[in-house]
């Protein structure tokens, strides 16, 4: 291998060749070499740099999710910062076969439990608008949302467990039907909330009201057959009868 030098005149100088090339002391550099050396250092360094950033980042989420469940201000009688709530548009039954939504509930009123018999509301008590933390809990045959603390009747030995304890594949009751949790979320949401207990502390059926509904129509009114002027006069007035009337009569 042959290299050209130029140093105030063009110099021609035979390279050794392998290993002992690169250890050997020569008056200028070996391009090649030292271009991967530096091409080395930068993919460490660029590693190096990418760890410390991956490390950052996840101390920052970290301390982001620390901060955000640290931020509820909520703090019920107990001493809990988990919200036994339920949300707007939470329906429950009343012993005269109607509904009630949590936001109208008032101490005193009557709802129906699961088992038939009537609780009386003891407290009903509305939160503020403010970032609250919420558990949708899914089963195949419907979803509800919640407060994080709510307490959820479960299928097992325990009975009763809070929403966010939950997980996938816990058996909860939906009407009068057991079913398997098949998804359970925790998120954040800008809402309002109902704290609401009941004497005696018994379940209650509970199930959220959409917001909007469609607009539809009932089966159409059939018109009457044969007695036009008869349904005409049922949808007429005295008054308008008696000023139709004419002031005289020709036979």
């Amino acid at each position: 291998s042959h290299q050209l030098h130029f140093h105030g005149a063009w110099h021609h100088k035979q390279l050794l060749c392998g290993r002992e090339a690169l250890t050997t002391l020569l008056p200028w550099p070996i391009v090649g070499h030292q271009q991967e050396n530096q091409h080395t250092a930068l993919k460490h360094s660029a590693s190096s740099t990418s760890e410390k950033w991956l490390s950052l980042a996840g101390r920052f989420v970290s301390s982001s999710c620390s901060k955000r469940k640290a931020s509820s201000s909520y703090v019920n009688k107990s001493g809990s910062s988990t919200c036994p709530c339920y949300l707007p548009n939470t329906a429950f039954r009343t012993c005269d076969g109607g509904l009630r939504l949590a936001q109208h509930l008032q101490p005193g009123d009557r709802i129906m439990s699961t088992q038939g018999a009537e609780v009386v509301v003891h407290e009903a008590k509305k939160l503020g608008h403010q970032k609250q933390r919420l558990v949708e809990l899914v089963t195949n045959q419907g979803s509800f949302k919640v407060g994080e603390g709510h307490r959820i009747r479960t299928d097992d030995s325990v009975g009763i467990k809070k929403a966010c304890e939950l997980e996938v594949g816990d058996m909860v009751y939906i009407g009068d039907r057991v079913k398997p949790l098949t998804k359970v979320r925790e998120y954040c949401e800008r809402t309002v909330l109902m704290e609401v207990s009941f004497r005696p502390d018994s379940a209650v059926e509970s199930f959220l009201i959409p917001d909007w509904g469609m607009h539809t129509f009932g089966d159409p009114v059939e018109e009457p057959r044969g007695l036009p002027l008869l349904h005409i006069a049922r949808n007429t007035t005295e008054g308008e009868l008696l000023a139709a009337r004419p002031e005289r009569y020709e036979d």
